[in-house]
């Protein structure tokens, strides 16, 4: 996993302590919306890790394109740009991988913990969305942990995908 993920137990520890001792409502949301920032930059930094290790081991070339080109994806991941932008790039093979290995964790993961993994993911993505333009955040600080746990799904689908 690309090291840009965090060890998320260790931080929700550390975070429902930090909840437990406030009551603030406005501060707890500022927490939640920086909170997503990091999460989705870190979704994005892995994104871009995992696009450019692929074009590595094509060619150089390839390397320094994609690395110029993924220097700009600021924000545009979700799931839909994920799969039909970004990765159909690089080859209905890979997107169509990519859609079936997160379908199957999509279906074990309703069925095992009630949680859609696609939901959480755009969820985290919309809620830094809004926070960054200004406005709340549009989850709770501890809707952004789990989310970020269930997002992290999807990056590992993409590495997962992105093998030759």
């Amino acid at each position: 996993m690309s090291q840009h993920i965090y060890n998320t137990e260790l931080l929700k520890n550390e975070l429902l302590i930090l909840i437990n001792q406030q009551t603030d409502p406005f501060l707890l949301s500022n927490l939640a919306g920086l909170l997503s920032v990091s999460a989705v930059t870190s979704f994005e930094l892995s994104i871009k890790d995992v696009f450019i290790a692929f074009a590595a081991k094509k060619s150089k070339s390839f390397e320094n394109f994609t690395t110029n080109h993924f220097g700009r994806i600021n924000g545009r991941i979700r799931l839909g740009e994920l799969s039909n932008e970004h990765i159909a790039a690089f080859g209905e093979k890979y997107k169509n991988r990519f859609n079936s290995e997160l379908d199957k964790k999509e279906f074990n993961a309703q069925r095992q913990k009630g949680v859609s993994i696609k939901n959480a993911y755009n969820n985290l993505i919309v809620c830094r969305h809004k926070f960054v333009h200004g406005g709340s955040a549009t989850l709770t600080l501890l809707e952004v942990i789990d989310s970020f746990v269930y997002g992290q799904e999807v990056i590992q689908c993409l590495s997962n995908c992105m093998r030759r």
